[in-house]
């Protein structure tokens, strides 16, 4: 392991709770000695990505701020995404959900909750597979073609459902359906009794940076509430994608 991926290492764990960690504690995430991990972090304590507290244990720095700054520039905040998964979620009555592809899957990044009791949690954090739900479709659909040959390569594609698409050939026709209609619609693919129906959303580059979802079960799903929620679903991933545009437009 370089010292390049033990640095990306340290930064994960030191995002986690409880936010500060000893020298051992840090030594032990890197499976390095105590002495190398001193050096790796001296290093990031020197240009502030990582500081010292006074009862010697580290924690993020100050450093780090100005790249979360950079990042939100031209990225998904919740300030801009909120009120559009909430209007999204008045609408339908559905839990809604907004996605980002990142290493090979599709992972929840934001999540207003149906007011339901029987609903769909959309837990954030949840990582969804490029063969499985209308995110993990979605997002992979619009991944260059050999990256997707490759992960499914090294990734060979699992059945979580009985609907699950394992074939690649049927998975890729999929992935031309959902580009030539701009919707990715999940019938209990990876959860049972789980509907899912997205819509990209573009970033400032034009390309698509995420996937808005809005999950249902399955026994609320009538054939007016699909149409409702396929239309609802389209129209504010477009909006979404304008809040984007706007929005780096306006940091220029």
């Amino acid at each position: 392991m370089s010292s390049v991926e033990k640095a990306l290492i340290l930064f994960e764990k030191l995002s986690t709770t409880p936010y500060e960690f000893s020298l051992g504690e840090l030594a032990q995430a890197i499976d390095c000695t105590k002495s190398g991990t001193y050096k790796i972090l001296a290093a990031m304590v020197k240009e502030n990505f990582v500081q010292q507290q006074k009862n010697k244990k580290y924690s993020l720095g100050c450093s780090v701020l100005r790249l979360h700054a950079a990042y939100e520039k031209y990225a998904l905040n919740w300030s801009i995404c909120r009120p559009v998964l909430e209007r999204l979620c008045g609408i339908t009555g559905e839990t809604c959900t907004l996605a980002r592809w990142e290493n090979g899957y599709a992972h929840i990044l934001y999540r207003v909750r149906s007011p339901e009791n029987l609903r769909i949690e959309g837990n954030i954090g949840r990582a969804l597979p490029l063969n499985a739900s209308a995110h993990g479709k979605l997002l992979a659909a619009y991944q260059d073609e050999s990256s997707i040959d490759a992960l499914i390569k090294k990734y060979p594609l699992q059945k979580l459902c009985p609907n699950t698409i394992t074939d690649v050939q049927q998975l890729k026709a999929e992935y031309r359906e959902i580009r030539r209609t701009g919707i990715s619609i999940s019938i209990e693919e990876s959860s049972l009794g789980a509907i899912g129906i997205a819509a990209p959303v573009f970033g400032h580059d034009g390309q698509v940076c995420a996937s808005l979802c809005c999950g249902t079960p399955a026994i609320r799903l009538t054939t007016e509430k699909r149409e409702l929620i396929t239309k609802n679903v389209v129209e504010y991933a477009r909006t979404l994608s304008t809040l984007i545009l706007n929005q780096a437009n306006a940091n220029q």
